[in-house]
């Protein structure tokens, strides 16, 4: 196996964590081969965590793992909870 490039590295984190391209900045560290550096790559890392667009990580986690995208084509079991199909109220489906 081999070590990945800066710009690699750089594109992973960033669609990992931000489900984007890398910005300008990592782009940069990657361009001047420091990205790699492991105290640069960790600072980079909570930088991005830190950023608002980080919270693609926690959709995308939240839809691909828990599958919470399938949430709504889930119907329990009638026997268990009858109040759910007896009342057909759109808030307890929610």
């Amino acid at each position: 196996m081999r070590a990945l490039s800066d710009y690699e590295l750089a594109s992973r984190l960033s669609y990992f964590i931000w489900s984007s391209m890398p910005d300008d900045r990592l782009f940069a560290l990657a361009t001047s081969g420091r990205l790699s550096d492991p105290a640069v790559l960790s600072s980079e890392v909570d930088r991005m965590i830190d950023d608002s667009k980080s919270l693609a990580l926690v959709d995308r986690f939240a839809v691909q793992w828990i599958k919470i995208d399938e949430f709504l084509e889930f119907f329990p079991d009638n026997k268990i909870y009858a109040r759910f199909y007896r009342e057909q109220d759109p808030k307890l489906r929610e």
